[in-house]
């Protein structure tokens, strides 16, 4: 019997976790990567999978074990009915008008709603039916639990490198169709297992498994809402403040699964109190890494963020596993598990993003982790110096911080270990006490932010939005501000008259994209200029009197720190008209009347590229919006990326000619001079469209690598693009 169980809800959670990247990249090309797709998607899977819990624990309270299986048998064939791949294919005929939450929702629902429903039920279901079977086990069936977030963990790692590389989209919602089918079969032999068996006599009625106290179920909720917002914070910082590299959002969601695995399982090898013991001594040291902006060596900083991520997800969950109630209220606790998941995702999707200018939820997070790590065997009730020893504390910091500014003492790691390790070691000293711990770090890092920190030396501005957090910051000499976002720059711009118009970073006048705006104006510059990627407006420098521009922008606050604070003034002193489209480059070009003579396309730079405008139908589109004799520009600049071959198999295909241009041979006077090195890759029809810029130097033809399929809306894996990737 617990093989059957144990196979069926680990294929159920597998299956579960591929779902959602399927559905997400159908939807890419009809509706874009604006915020609210987004938002919205994530809200329907998160109220999605808090329904489906709901629905095993008073679906089990209503019919009962001998009627509820053949229910939920039922419903979960017609799930599967429901979702079919033709259906699903639907999702990339969407019709592009305007984007509504509306419209985004009723896709959602028609392609993975039913399908999405019944799977999510699968986990909290599958328990409580195992729990009926009469198994020697199944008096406490959380075990398979760890089953659950096994296959979980399976689904997250087999889409990106496993999935996606090797079957297109529609083979994706075939493979789906057959996984879903097999496991309702799965789920039936279950349901016939429990409905066959005679319910265990000391099983208590349904009405009287309803117990416990509020206090138990926040405390549920809590342990459950810190860990899910903890893994949207480290991921954040991650992939902005870290290093950008793609799919790196994997490894944290990983141990997420694993500490569930670990929490869950029959034999657990450490308690909750010992892991709350030890966890907090590398709070204390990330602490210093966040406060000092900390980023080398990366490998070093990268596995300290993840130990303590780690750490407090096991310490939370192993607590959450200890305080598991009887079988009897097996669907409760998880029915309020996942609301606490629902909360900590959404305060970090939803609310955070509002409220804070940069990703403060991370710190809170380590503080409302520490506050609920378990009390050591000698902690009493709270008293009143729970209170007095983090003001204690905090006062300690800021004489400490106080004194070495009055002193003169500079930055470094003398003044780093006093001033944030004494105070850190004295919160240690409130290790049995979870709330004096968290006080007392939480002093210290209030503090501390009050003295500045010195990531925050030369900011200007700091904002942030869905995209991210954006930071405006000058150089020591304060002559050039820069854009940045985490640790890629979008663009700077001198602060002195004399230069201030001159474009610099991987848009300056000696670089690919400067000759091509040069060779353009010798030849006839077009009339209407278009530009997918404001940045900070460098690209609009180049525009000419008697020229249109028309700009792109996805990021609303982007266009707000380009243009209307002042800290760069490429688009004040434009030479000609320019208009913003905000929204999705795809969905606005193909709603757009113009042509244009040339179309730059930048928004690429980033790890995380919006593949749907890297796609043969995007460049489809970007045909049709050119005159006749016009140029395609694309920055393919990326560290981590190499997109040249994905260019270059896409524009093969679609019989056009390219050429690329490496930008090589900047010398250090460029480098202080605000130059960057980049590569940008111009598409034309034929050589002649170039105007002479095909054999000029630098630039060289663009062939496609033999046996590289393009990508398109249907396969795009960028697996493969990845730098050293095979």
């Amino acid at each position: 019997m617990r093989p059957l169980f144990t196979l069926t809800i680990f294929a159920s959670s597998a299956l579960l976790f591929v779902i959602q990247p399927i559905v997400g990249r159908m939807m890419l090309p009809a509706f874009g990567g604006a915020p609210a797709v987004w938002t919205t998607s994530l809200l329907f899977f998160q109220v999605l999978l808090l329904a489906g819990y709901a629905y095993a624990h008073f679906s089990l309270r209503r019919f009962g074990p001998r009627v509820q299986p053949w229910l939920h048998v039922g419903l979960f064939a017609g799930g599967v009915l429901a979702c079919a791949p033709l259906t699903v294919r639907l999702i990339g005929g969407a019709e592009r008008g305007e984007v509504s939450v509306l419209s985004v929702l009723a896709t959602l629902g028609l392609a993975a709603g039913p399908l999405f429903f019944v799977l999510a039920a699968g986990s909290p279901l599958l328990q409580r039916w195992f729990a009926l079977t009469g198994d020697r086990d199944g008096g406490d069936p959380y075990f398979l639990y760890a089953s659950s977030n096994l296959g979980s963990l399976l689904g997250l790692l087999a889409y990106p490198f496993v999935v996606e590389p090797r079957l297109t989209l529609a083979e994706q919602a075939n493979l789906v169709t057959f996984g879903a089918a097999a496991v309702g079969v799965l789920m039936a032999l279950c349901g016939l297992a429990v409905a066959r068996r005679p319910i265990p006599t000391e099983e208590p009625p349904p009405a009287s498994t309803e117990s416990g106290s509020a206090r138990e179920r926040l405390l549920w909720v809590a342990l459950a809402a810190v860990p899910s917002s903890l893994l949207m914070s480290v991921t954040t910082y991650f992939t902005t403040d870290l290093t950008p590299v793609p799919l790196l959002w994997v490894v944290p969601l990983a141990l997420y699964l694993l500490t569930f695995v670990a929490a869950f399982a029959r034999r657990t090898l450490v308690g909750p109190v010992a892991v709350a013991r030890a966890v907090p001594f590398l709070v204390v040291a990330l602490g210093g890494v966040l406060l000092t902006g900390t980023t080398k060596p990366l490998f070093a900083v990268a596995a300290l963020h993840l130990a303590v991520f780690t750490g407090l997800a096991l310490a939370l969950h192993l607590r959450l596993a200890s305080l598991r109630p009887p079988s009897g209220r097996l669907t409760e606790f998880y029915l309020w598990l996942s609301f606490g998941g629902m909360l900590g995702g959404a305060f970090n999707a939803l609310v955070a993003p509002l409220v804070f200018p940069t990703v403060l939820e991370y710190p809170i997070g380590l503080g409302l982790a520490c506050l609920l790590l378990a009390p050591g065997p000698r902690s009493g009730p709270a008293d009143r110096w729970d209170a007095l020893v983090p003001l204690g504390i905090a006062v300690a910091t800021a004489a400490l911080l106080f004194a070495f500014q009055v002193s003169g003492v500079e930055s470094g790691p003398l003044r780093t270990a006093l001033g944030l390790g004494i105070p850190g070691a004295l919160a240690l000293l409130a290790l049995a006490r979870p709330p004096r711990l968290a006080l007392s770090l939480a002093a210290v890092y209030s503090v501390t932010v009050s003295f500045g920190l010195p990531s925050d030396w030369g900011l200007l501005e700091v904002g942030r939005s869905f995209f991210g957090v954006h930071r405006v910051k000058r150089n020591d000499d304060g002559t050039m501000h820069s854009l940045l976002h985490g640790d890629t720059m979008h663009g700077r711009q001198w602060t002195d008259e004399a230069r201030r118009r001159t474009p610099l970073a991987y848009y300056h006048p000696t670089g690919p994209i400067g000759q091509v705006f040069e060779r353009l104006a010798e030849t006839g510059p077009p009339r209407e200029v278009g530009l997918v990627g404001l940045g900070v407006g460098s690209l609009v420098a180049y525009g000419r009197p008697g020229q249109r521009l028309t700009v792109y922008e996805i990021d609303p606050y982007v266009v707000t720190l380009a243009r209307d604070r002042g800290w760069f003034s490429f688009l004040r002193d434009a030479r000609c008209p320019v208009e913003i489209v905000i929204g999705d480059a795809r969905l606005t070009l193909a709603r757009s009347p113009r042509r244009f003579g040339l179309l730059v396309l930048d928004a690429f730079t980033s790890d995380s590229i919006p593949v749907h405008l890297l796609t043969r139908e995007a460049f489809e589109l970007y045909r049709s919006r050119l005159e006749p004799g016009g140029i395609l520009a694309v920055h393919v600049s990326n560290r981590f990326l190499e997109l040249r071959p994905v260019v270059a198999s896409i524009t093969a295909s679609l019989g056009l000619r390219a050429w690329v241009n490496r930008d090589v041979g900047l010398s250090p006077g460029d480098l202080l001079d605000g130059k960057t090195a980049s590569v940008w890759v111009i598409v034309t029809e034929r050589e002649e469209d170039t105007r002479g810029l095909a054999t000029a130097p630098g630039w060289e033809p663009l062939l496609p690598e033999p046996g590289r399929r393009p990508w398109t809306d249907d396969y795009a894996p960028v697996l493969t693009a990845i730098r050293g990737s095979l």
